[in-house]
């Protein structure tokens, strides 16, 4: 290959006009004898800025080629002249039909060109249609081989491997954003055992063009999400992006109608094309919108991605355009989901080239293993497409009958839209699922009432509808299972109303991101300093938390050397948890009502709320008198249960008797206390007139036990446990709260 310098021949002065251009014929110096040959003309490294030469494809021919010239001031060249031009020789390649010039800027001052062939493929030599499904039963030998013919002539619109998709610019994806600032989002955490497979996945996208580095303003964070083979799908949260575009309101087929339109047909063919978004040029323009910032940098797409807002019209548009002639005759389109029919193999035969043709002409490529030619019944959008005509998919309609019973009015809306797809299928749809769409009515407020007993426990989900009050929605009723017999019925009551503890969860901010982060990691993630106080101390306590039964908790150790499972409360749950543990256990101190709770439940400063609500209790400021500044009271000394027994009368709630006489008196002492345990020694009271009775001083008496009284009445034992219980002159419906 030749290479060379450009100069003015000798005794040929030249004058070029300020600001003007002008084609100058020039020789090189040592050129190759012989006949004419193509350079390329290029201005040199260090030419004067006040002229430039423009680059050209020209022809080489005795020495002498012509140079196109700008200048900004008077330029006069006389002999001999300054070297003006760098020539070198290219390969010329004959091309034959059509053809497409791509021009690609790799580098600011470097443009690649390249010539592609549009319309016409080479018969490739590999057996190329093995990747497909064929249909053999019922073709001749003859219409084995045209159909052998026709992928070998069409191979190349068909991918040979992963990486090999086409491109396309006949149609390039646009966001149109107007006048919105720029959206900046940092990337989420990416646990470091993926790092390496996020690296290959950025690595395979930059070789093959699919994106590339940037400095865009506009920032995504990525989303990595499992696939059901292991493998890891690579996805950008355009949420925030696709607020800010314009909406593009080009339709999408309706399938239903495309289904009815469907021509009888013996032969049908189902065409899907490899990595269909990634064959779609981005707008030059809009390239640095669709950016994404990950823990390696920042790129942005040159091909159209996944999740964007306007990307299944603009996709739908250029399928359109491509095959728009063809559907309903020969064809149905739904994105890059292509069904081609036809009457008889002939037919069929003309009109997947005339399809093979259009794609390759538009740069579009097809995924061999997930093209299905010349079968007699296909699939297709979820309906089996036959001879015969239209049917369900038995696969959906399984999953259909198979679908979980519905919990939630997601759940349930989930369900009908599911199943809506096939109602035409389904004579009375409407009517049949008349009372499931009854559920998703937003009917009124909720009410969740619980109740308990030794027995047993229930709750009811009640609702206010309009000239209606407290109309059920659920129910629940069960037999008490084994719990401690101090707490019981609290402790069932409290059961009733968690039976909704996975959905109380799901409502809130931290605990549902926690459960997400459980489901999906099996690493603590990195604590930001966005996060909220109350998930930095959930995640210090990570290795503690787990899943069980659906509900999300914390194992901690118990009493005895035994774990409890504590379930983690919802904020709007936890003063719930306060007053069934404290103001209806007979308002107990911050010290025993937390320790009750611990066995049960956990939450981030949980001390501090129960020790600040319990410090607050309306109950306990008024009924429960703080300890006075007093000399030292001598302890009551005993060596064996029962030597010593305080007695005092103790009303709960309004009694219907109030009698408090000496008999009456005497009588409680012999049947409940001397007939059950046996006379203690000593027995403790106040100075009541019941208690200073000649007839209890006689019982006494009669079985040898000494009765005592305290000068004060803070050394009665009874004085406690009415402190503890919280009663007072105004707490006569403490049995009932």
């Amino acid at each position: 290959m030749f290479e060379g310098v450009s100069r003015l021949p000798r005794q040929m002065p030249v004058h070029i006009p300020p600001y003007s251009e002008m084609v100058v014929w020039t020789t090189i110096i040592d050129s190759p004898p012989g006949t004419p040959c193509t350079v390329v003309i290029e201005p040199l490294p260090n030419s004067d800025n006040e002229w430039c030469v423009g680059r050209t494809l020209a022809t080489l021919s005795g020495g002498r080629v012509p140079v196109d010239y700008v200048t900004q001031i008077l330029t006069q060249w006389r002999s001999p002249a300054p070297a003006l031009a760098r020539v070198t020789e290219v390969a010329v390649e004959d091309i034959q039909g059509a053809n497409e010039l791509i021009l690609s800027q790799v580098e600011p001052d470097v443009v690649e060109v390249a010539v592609r062939r549009v319309g016409v493929c080479e018969p490739s030599d590999t057996n190329s249609h093995s990747a497909f499904q064929l249909q053999g039963e019922g073709l001749t030998e003859e219409q084995q081989q045209k159909m052998t013919r026709l992928l070998h002539k069409w191979s190349c619109v068909f991918s040979q491997h992963e990486e090999d998709f086409g491109r396309t610019n006949v149609v390039r994806h646009q966001i149109p954003t107007g006048t919105a600032p720029p959206s900046r989002e940092r990337y989420r955490p990416v646990p470091p055992s993926l790092y390496s497979e996020l690296q290959t996945l950025l690595r395979n996208m930059l070789e093959n063009g699919v994106v590339r580095e940037s400095s865009s303003p506009w920032a995504a964070p990525i989303v990595l999400v499992k696939k059901k083979d292991g493998s890891w799908r690579f996805c950008v949260d355009y949420r925030k992006l696709n607020a800010l575009t314009h909406k593009d309101a080009y339709p999408l087929p309706r399938i239903e109608e495309s289904l009815t339109g469907l021509k009888a047909a013996k032969y049908y063919s189902t065409l899907d094309l490899a990595s269909g978004y990634w064959q779609v040029e981005m707008d030059p323009e809009d390239r640095e919108k669709t950016a994404f910032t990950t823990p390696f940098g920042l790129y942005e797409f040159e091909r159209m991605p996944f999740g964007l807002c306007n990307a299944p019209a603009t996709f739908q548009r250029l399928m359109q355009r491509c095959l728009g002639s063809m559907v309903n005759d020969s064809l149905l389109i739904y994105l890059d989901d292509i069904v081609v029919f036809s009457a008889d193999f002939d037919s069929h035969i003309e009109h997947l080239e005339e399809v093979f043709r259009r794609l390759s002409e538009h740069g579009l490529k097809l995924q061999p293993k997930k093209c299905s030619l010349f079968q007699r019944q296909v699939t297709y959008l979820g309906h089996v497409i036959s001879e015969d005509g239209v049917a369900t998919d038995p696969a959906k309609t399984a999953a259909v009958r198979d679908w979980p019973r519905p919990q939630t009015v997601r759940q349930v809306k989930s369900f009908l839209g599911f199943a809506g797809y096939y109602r035409r299928f389904i004579q009375g749809f409407s009517k049949i699922a008349r009372p499931l769409h009854a559920l998703t009515h937003n009917i009124g407020h909720e009410k969740l009432y619980t109740d308990a007993s030794l027995e047993g426990l229930g709750a009811v989900l009640a609702q206010e509808q309009e000239g209606l009050q407290n109309r059920n929605a659920d129910a629940l009723s069960r037999l008490a299972g084994p719990l401690p017999t101090e707490t019981a019925e609290v402790d069932r009551v409290v059961v009733a109303t968690g039976e909704t503890w996975e959905e109380d969860q799901a409502k809130d901010a931290d605990l549902f991101q926690l459960r997400q982060w459980k489901e999906m990691h099996t690493t603590q993630p990195e604590v930001c300093s966005n996060m909220s106080q109350n998930m930095k101390k959930l995640l210090r306590e990570w290795d503690k938390i787990c899943l069980q039964d659906g509900v999300l908790g914390r194992w901690e150790e118990g009493t005895m050397g035994t774990s409890v499972f504590q379930v983690l409360v919802p904020s709007d749950r936890r003063m719930d948890i306060w007053n069934a543990y404290h103001r209806d256990m007979g308002h107990p101190s911050s010290e025993r009502t937390l320790s009750t709770v611990r066995q049960r439940c956990y939450w981030p400063g949980m001390t501090q709320d129960i020790k600040k609500w319990t410090e607050e209790c309306p109950h306990c400021v008024c009924n429960k008198v703080g300890p006075v500044g007093r000399a030292p009271l001598q302890t009551i000394n005993t060596s064996y249960p029962f030597e010593v027994v305080g007695m005092d009368y103790l009303s709960l709630g309004r009694p219907e008797d109030r009698d408090q006489s000496a008999e009456t008196t005497a009588r409680a002492v012999y049947d409940n206390l001397i007939v059950t345990f046996g006379c203690p020694e000593r027995i403790l009271t106040d100075r009541g007139g019941a208690f200073e009775s000649t007839l209890m001083h006689q019982l006494c008496k009669m079985y040898g036990c000494t009765k005592i009284e305290p000068l004060h009445t803070i050394l009665r034992l009874s004085e406690r446990s009415e402190t503890e219980l919280g009663v007072g002159a105004t707490q006569w419906t403490w049995a009932i709260q």
